[in-house]
């Protein structure tokens, strides 16, 4: 069990779930933090003790990584653009 790596993940994942419920209107950022609080809290499993959580979490992580976080970042740079209105 890796305590700080699950703590840092509840942390993240709560932060996205608050994140998600506060969007309102904004489906782009709705979205992508969702996706990465989906990844943090299979993390948050995982660190915690479930060690056959190991491939969710990293095909998660990578989504995140790849998908969301550059749809975060057109959803914040452009807020009148596509990803961040529809």
């Amino acid at each position: 069990m890796n305590t700080g790596y699950a703590i840092s993940d509840a942390v993240l994942a709560t932060a996205c779930i608050f994140i998600v419920v506060r969007a309102g209107g904004r489906p782009g950022v709705r979205l992508a933090c969702a996706t990465l609080g989906a990844a943090a809290m299979i993390g948050t499993m995982r660190f915690a003790g479930a060690e056959g959580l190991a491939g969710a979490h990293r095909f998660a992580s990578l989504l995140g990584g790849v998908a969301a976080l550059p749809l975060l970042a057109a959803s914040i740079a452009w807020p009148e653009g596509k990803p961040a209105t529809d």
